[in-house]
């Protein structure tokens, strides 16, 4: 039959070796594009045309392969003529010689990518050793910074993921935030981080497609657990993750509740879109500079439109405008509430049993309508459901540290001691029994761990004011003021203070000019700072002007006033508790 003769005739002239060992060779040029590729940071679409090139390549390989030969000299044209039995040629012995080699080191490649893909997955765990993971910053494959809002998310969504799982301990992204382009060893973050997992790996998002890279690691022993690839859609984003974190779990020999998949399956929106608009409004809020807060909103808008059920997007957007009224002080407090607290309760509208949201509306409450009374039950209700986010801040306002250090080491049970991060409260209980050493080291602590936080910067000047340590104080809040362009009148004030105790009036004056102007323009949330100046220069009436004004306009600051060392020469005039009680501090 025809048929037949062509098939012997592919075979004399070696269209079927060729076809073979194309297709090999192009898997193998395909696994080492993709190893490269992200190293080099090329673009995603290198790996595509490599394969379009590859398989155009293929039929011309097979007609080149009908067409010649190659012959000890050299290329020839096919003899289109069947030959007969004939002697090996030594040509042909050559060929056989070939084909055992290219099949040996085929063999070899092969078996060395199978075992470098699947062997570590049987690591063995030490089945004692505590499951402490960070998963550091992704890096963003390519050079289009625009997608780094994606490798964030794909973070957040792992961390997420990560901590429903109870056997596993898994530190914080502002934990982790610092080693976004770390320059150390993953033993000395681990180190640093007290973990003995790292997560690390890298991410790009082109039009609707992912690529995410993971690795998990040994850091103690530099060896990869495990590690894996993933090439999908965007839509299937939710699903990749959850996958991702089962993984790690089946590699750190976690065994994962029916509950805990459950929760794991379970995506925060119903949209990808919308989680896309999302996380764009997150990176933006991470920068904690005021424009990119503003610019943000529009992104979580759009989520919500998207997904009118997405409660992650209402809380977030909330809390672009309390955090507004609270630390940038470019709105007031009453203002800030009346926008942020509507967001909040439809996110508990939607979902009655979200903790976060119900915390964040009692913060609001507490802070912008001195509602102690109902953040003091939310706080109640956190110790029992999800001690991880009481807000202890509260009990230190109240002036409450025992009940506020109790609260922090029930958060240590749940989540480790660093992870609590609340370095400042903590230092001021020293601070009010003379433990000054403690406080120093406390507070250095904190901004080897936040360098970026500018509050940090703001309470550490605050303390060494009343430390007696003014120079040290004029450094950091100084420091701290250059992290952005806002110049907070908290910080300005505290240096006016510290120059005017050093006896540098002029310098003090400078400061509190430019602040006394500011209040001047109606900038809210100004008065209860100036009343800690004129406090500290012993201007007791015009300091409880200053405060009459803060409380006229229900500053959010004035829930400080038990606790603000600024306030130690009012505590004993009548004036001072009758403000308190006014405020409505339960304990008055």
């Amino acid at each position: 039959m025809a048929w037949k003769s062509f098939l012997k005739e592919l075979k004399r002239r070696h269209v079927y070796r060729v076809a073979v060992t194309y297709a090999i060779i192009s898997w193998l040029i395909l696994q080492i594009v993709s190893v490269i590729v992200p190293i080099i940071e090329a673009p995603e679409w290198m790996s595509k045309v490599v394969l379009i090139l590859l398989i155009i390549g293929f039929p011309i390989a097979l007609i080149l392969a009908w067409a010649f030969d190659l012959t000890p000299e050299g290329i020839m044209r096919t003899d289109p003529k069947q030959p007969g039995k004939q002697k090996p040629s030594k040509a042909s012995k050559t060929f056989r010689i070939s084909n055992w080699v290219i099949g040996v080191l085929i063999f070899i490649v092969i078996a060395q990518f199978l075992y470098n893909k699947y062997s570590r997955n049987e690591t063995t765990i030490n089945p004692d050793i505590e499951k402490t993971i960070a998963v550091l910053p992704f890096k963003l494959i390519g050079n289009d910074q625009e997608g780094a809002y994606f490798a964030d998310g794909v973070v957040d969504l792992l961390i997420s993921d990560l901590g429903k799982i109870d056997e596993l301990k898994v530190r914080s992204r502002t934990s982790v935030e610092r080693f976004h382009n770390p320059q150390e060893s993953v033993q000395s973050i681990a180190e640093k981080l007290n973990v003995n997992f790292i997560i690390e790996g890298s991410a790009q998002k082109y039009k609707d497609e992912i690529r995410i890279m993971v690795q998990l690691i040994d850091p103690f022993q530099d060896n990869p657990i495990w590690e894996d690839r993933y090439d999908r859609q965007y839509k299937d984003i939710f699903n990749v993750q959850s996958e991702i974190a089962t993984r790690i779990s089946n590699s750190l020999d976690v065994i994962i509740t029916k509950k805990e998949k459950e929760s794991i399956a379970k995506p925060p929106t119903s949209s990808e879109k919308a989680w896309d608009l999302y996380q764009r409004g997150l990176h933006l809020v991470r920068s904690r500079a005021i424009n990119n807060i503003r610019a943000s909103r529009s992104f979580f808008e759009q989520a919500i439109e998207i997904d009118s059920l997405f409660v992650d997007a209402y809380v977030a957007l909330g809390n672009t405008y309390t955090s507004e009224g609270i630390w940038h002080g470019e709105l007031s407090g009453q203002e800030a509430k009346r926008l942020a607290q509507p967001y909040y309760l439809k996110s508990l509208e939607i979902d009655p049993n979200n903790l976060q949201a119900l915390k964040d509306l009692a913060r609001t409450k507490y802070y912008y309508d001195w509602d102690f009374r109902f953040m003091d039950s939310v706080n109640q209700v956190l110790r029992k459901k999800d001690p991880r986010i009481v807000h202890v801040l509260f009990e230190f306002h109240l002036g409450r540290f025992d009940q506020m250090m109790v609260d922090l080491d029930e958060m240590t049970k749940v989540i480790p001691q660093e992870e609590v991060g609340e370095h400042w409260l903590i230092a001021y209980q020293y601070y009010f029994k003379n433990q000054y050493e403690r406080v120093i080291q406390l507070m250095e602590e904190g901004l080897l761990k936040h360098p970026q936080l500018e509050a940090y910067y703001d309470q550490f000047g605050n303390l060494c004011i009343h430390m007696g340590k003014f120079d040290r104080a004029i450094d950091i809040l100084q420091k701290g003021l250059s992290l952005s362009d806002v110049r907070h009148p908290s910080m300005l004030i505290r240096l006016a203070i510290a120059h005017y105790k050093k006896g540098e009036v002029n310098l003090a004056n400078n400061y509190m000019d430019e602040v006394l102007e500011r209040a001047a323009s109606g900038e809210p949330e100004i008065n209860v700072y100036i009343s800690h100046y004129y406090a500290q220069t012993g201007e007791i009436d015009t300091a409880f002007d200053w405060l009459e004004k803060a409380y006229s306009k229900r500053e959010v600051d004035l829930i400080w006033l038990i606790v603000e060392p600024n306030f130690e020469p009012l505590r004993n005039d009548s004036r001072y508790n009758d403000l308190i009680k006014r405020v409505g501090f339960p304990d008055a």
